[in-house]
């Protein structure tokens, strides 16, 4: 998935990742937010698709520590990360 996420970053994205259950399920019972890790997580991962990975506040305040945004730069097509220019 963040895979396929990161080919379609061209010059920069947000993502912005829930950190929490969500209140709806999914029609087999689950829950709707499959993946709910903490940000150490997200960042590791994030780190091996993207050549720059910086968290940023959420755009609504009461969301911090339930929401994590972060702005992302794909590496060049080098392999270089986008920072390292």
């Amino acid at each position: 998935m963040l895979e396929h996420i990161a080919s379609l970053v061209k010059v920069r994205g947000l993502l912005v990742i829930s950190q929490r259950l969500a209140n709806k399920t999914l029609a087999d019972g689950r829950n709707a937010h499959l993946i709910v890790k903490p940000t150490k997580w997200w960042m590791e991962r994030l780190k091996k698709h993207f050549g720059e990975v910086v968290e940023v506040d959420p755009i609504k305040p009461k969301r911090i520590g339930v929401e994590l945004a972060v702005l992302v730069r794909p590496f060049h097509t080098d392999g270089i990360g986008a920072n390292n220019e």
